[in-house]
């Protein structure tokens, strides 16, 4: 039997990380060594390119002229990618010992594989997760329940993927891929937890007034421009977001309320102006 390594390719997108990256790579050169490994580099200007060329020859790196989001560059892996299945990590996560045994042991054509992620000190970051109405997901209790999958540890087959259309680069950073996941389910694709297939992931979490923007600008516009109903979309989305507004309101975070004000606004006259759904 051929080894599950031959079938995945390993794409992580990058951006001025280039310390992290080379942990994470180091990673995925010893605990996935079959695997060929793509590195799209998304216009940073840290010296990534010099990092690889010196560390990991064997490691394909691409480069985007500019910075343009991280869909853009795990749709110039999938380009570059020779393998029937291409699996994303962030730059700033390690893989565990036991990622590709338990990741090539799921493969199937019609499955998006989604991953377990943790924190430094152990702690669960992201496990089985289920998407909700109005775009937010939620953890799961049964793994079977789990219909969606972050992009810091996903094995997508690239038919998959062919039948998705990529990754959606007009979002940019954030919700883009719980946006392929709405896109792949509503194509009969099924999204599969495997709490084996394990990375550690080191980033640093704080609030962010812009990061929130998009956030909510991204989540707006996908769910209401994926919706069959998008005017009753649109209102669910309005009322999550006051929420939200208010929530920040009560907690003294001003610049965090009118962050999600200002993302509602704009994700929803985008929708106007877009054509088409998945």
């Amino acid at each position: 039997m051929s080894s599950p390594g031959a079938l995945i390719t390993i794409a992580i997108p990058t951006y001025n990380r280039c310390d992290e990256l080379a942990r994470c790579l180091k990673s995925c050169v010893t605990h996935a060594p079959d695997c060929p490994i793509i590195v799209v580099d998304d216009g940073g200007s840290d010296g990534t390119d010099l990092m690889i060329r010196d560390n990991f020859p064997g490691i394909v790196y691409l480069r985007s002229d500019m910075n343009r989001g991280p869909g853009h560059a795990r749709n110039l892996a999938f380009a570059a990618a020779k393998t029937e299945y291409v699996a994303f990590f962030d730059s700033d996560v390690v893989l565990d010992p036991g990622w590709y045994e338990a990741a090539g042991g799921r493969l199937s054509p019609d499955t998006i594989l989604a991953g377990r992620v943790e924190q430094p000190e152990g702690k669960l970051e992201i496990g089985p997760r289920k998407m909700m109405p109005w775009g937010g997901s939620l953890p799961c209790r049964r793994e079977a329940s789990a219909n969606v999958a972050s992009s810091n540890n996903m094995v997508v087959p690239v038919g998959v993927y062919k039948k998705v259309g990529g990754f959606d680069e007009f979002l940019g950073i954030y919700f883009e891929d719980s946006y392929f996941c709405i896109c792949a389910r509503r194509a009969g694709i099924k999204v599969r937890y495997v709490d084996k297939a394990k990375v550690v992931h080191f980033h640093n979490s704080f609030f962010n007034v812009d990061r929130k923007r998009r956030q909510v600008r991204n989540r707006s516009f996908a769910m209401t421009r994926s919706s069959r109903n998008p005017l009753a979309m649109a209102v669910l989305q309005s009322a999550v977001t006051m929420v939200e507004i208010c929530f920040l309101l009560a907690v003294g975070r001003y610049l965090g309320a009118g962050a999600c004000f200002a993302g509602l606004m704009s994700g929803l006259r985008e929708v106007v102006t877009s054509k088409g759904t998945c």
